[in-house]
């Protein structure tokens, strides 16, 4: 199965993909490739999101909304709110033209490592199976391609509606979303993409650990369900969505 082949049995034929893995040994382009792909993705998304002047007007729009609301909470001095305010509209929104793409990045990277980590510990130390953390990675990894379409997805529907946060989760039946509400926090988090990849990720686990998928599901999901819970319950939007 070549390496592109490998890409897209994700999609089509997951439960195909990781038994083939499975039986041979381990191979660095099974994680490389995709973390390159879901890397140079992010960083597009990011740079079409801050070239479309609508999404641009609503991103400065949530940071006015979060230097406010820590001015409310007695976090931020009003006059160093105003600062902020000002600066975003210069140097600062200049700044993360540039920090968006190159974040987006490293997480594309990054993230199957700490996702792998999961798969990891879900399929040694709960299912006993002998497979390395690097096996996870590669779980993680290919996994991570269907976050990439989501994404894209989410993409084309911020453009065509106008609403940076618009995307295939539950957030998409509240019409003003505030990512400072927990509640809403929440919906979004619920994202169709995100469920599919870890799905995806216990059918990944369930093959290399040899157990059926249902067992393996169960846990991985509430594995999944008890981080984004933390990030929610904390408010930390970058980790929750």
């Amino acid at each position: 199965m070549s390496i592109w082949a490998r890409l897209f049995n994700v999609f089509a034929s997951p439960g195909e993909l990781y038994s083939w893995i499975a039986g041979r040994p381990f191979a660095v382009a099974n994680w490389l490739v995709p973390c390159a792909v879901v890397a140079l993705i992010g960083a597009l998304v990011n740079v079409v999101v801050f070239s479309n002047p609508v999404l641009l007007e609503e991103i400065r729009g949530i940071q006015i909304r979060e230097i406010q609301r820590r001015v409310d909470d007695g976090k931020m001095r009003q006059q160093d709110a105003d600062q902020a305010k000002e600066a975003m509209n210069g140097i600062g929104m200049a700044v993360a033209r540039v920090a968006a793409p190159v974040a987006a990045l490293l997480t594309g990277f990054l993230s199957p490592f700490w996702w792998g980590l999961f798969t990891w510990l879900v399929g040694r130390a709960v299912f006993r199976a002998p497979m390395g953390y690097m096996r996870g990675v590669e779980i993680a990894a290919l996994a991570s391609l269907i976050g990439a379409v989501g994404m894209v997805v989410g993409l084309f529907l911020a453009m065509g509606t106008g609403r940076l946060l618009a995307g295939p989760h539950l957030g998409a039946l509240i019409k003003e979303l505030d990512l400072g509400n927990r509640l809403h926090l929440a919906l979004v988090a619920f994202n169709f993409f995100s469920l599919w990849q870890t799905a995806v990720m216990a059918i990944g686990v369930s093959r290399f650990a040899n157990r059926p998928f249902l067992p393996v599901a169960v846990v991985l999901f509430g594995l999944w369900l008890g981080y984004k819970g933390v990030a929610i319950l904390l408010g930390l939007a970058q980790f929750a969505l």
